[in-house]
């Protein structure tokens, strides 16, 4: 008799060059005095918190939540249309830098870079993560152009807020979506579990509730 395989595992790391790209990772907490009681409250989503949420999501989707489904299409959407938004700047920089004549411009880097384990349980983490990497790239050009007198603080400001932004709004977004052991079933009979959803979440697109429109990756 021959044995069957295990299970498969991964290993993954993102290399980060900026504090401005850790920062996306490790997200932020606050301390939040409740009646004399101080307890911590995450005020950033980071990417870690954001790939655990998603397994939520991700999981509850496979069991036939349209509200995860519908989320799992608004956080791949954001995601997408930063990393458009984040490409489109870095080469809008780089074509800046290489414009330059007679002076060849190489974007600075960390001289300790910091190495970041990736274990996630699903796709977006992971995705969110080559996002953060291409902020990151982003990031380390601006920082030269910057310093190099290319482009002034203000713009480096905008740039490096707007790019940051986009990421931490599609972070936000797994943070919204609440776990209600809702599915269409439930919904189509009118069932309690289904006016609990409702309630948490709000209203259900038709596209969602009838598996018309769904994320890419998906199960």
């Amino acid at each position: 008799e021959q044995s069957s395989p295990g299970p498969l595992r991964s290993e993954a790391s993102l290399e980060i060059q900026t504090r401005e790209a850790q920062k996306l990772v490790v997200g932020r907490q606050v301390d939040i005095d409740s009646g004399g009681t101080v307890r911590k409250v995450e005020h950033i989503v980071g990417l870690h918190s954001f790939g655990r949420r998603m397994g939520k999501i991700w999981v509850a989707a496979q069991h036939d939540d349209p509200f995860a489904d519908w989320y799992l299409l608004q956080v791949e959407t954001a995601l997408n249309t930063a990393k458009i938004t984040i490409r489109a700047k870095n080469i809008e920089l780089s074509q800046l830098m290489d414009g330059v004549n007679a002076i060849k411009i190489k974007t600075s880097q960390s001289i300790n870079p910091v190495s970041v384990d990736l274990h996630f349980s699903n796709p977006y983490g992971y995705i969110a993560a080559y996002l953060i990497a291409e902020f990151d790239s982003l990031a380390c050009t601006v920082l030269t152009a910057s310093h190099i007198g290319l482009i002034d603080r203000s713009l480096r400001t905008k740039m490096m807020e707007s790019a940051s932004k986009l990421i931490r709004k599609a972070f936000l977004l797994s943070a919204q979506w609440r776990f209600t052991g809702v599915t269409r079933a439930a919904i189509r009979a009118d069932e309690m579990t289904a006016q609990t959803a409702f309630d948490l979440i709000g209203e259900l697109p038709y596209d969602h509730l009838e598996l018309m429109l769904r994320a890419k990756i998906a199960l």
